[in-house]
């Protein structure tokens, strides 16, 4: 790998570069992903349920 990176033109050496930085960032993303809370929650193990608030009754004013 040394002497590719010796020999190799500034073009050769930029696309290597692009590619390390492509396939990191594909494993930070894969990682990220895989201890998300979005994902534990919706393992089919530990299935939770959410609760969602119940919406604001704004009360009318029927003296009309």
């Amino acid at each position: 790998m040394g002497t590719f990176l010796q020999t190799s033109s500034d073009d050769q050496t930029a696309l290597l570069g692009c590619a390390v930085a492509f396939l990191a960032a594909g494993l930070v993303l894969a990682i990220s992903y895989y201890f998300s809370p979005v994902r534990r929650q919706n393992a089919p193990a530990t299935k939770r349920q959410i609760e969602l608030p119940e919406p604001l009754r704004i009360p009318r004013d029927r003296a009309a």
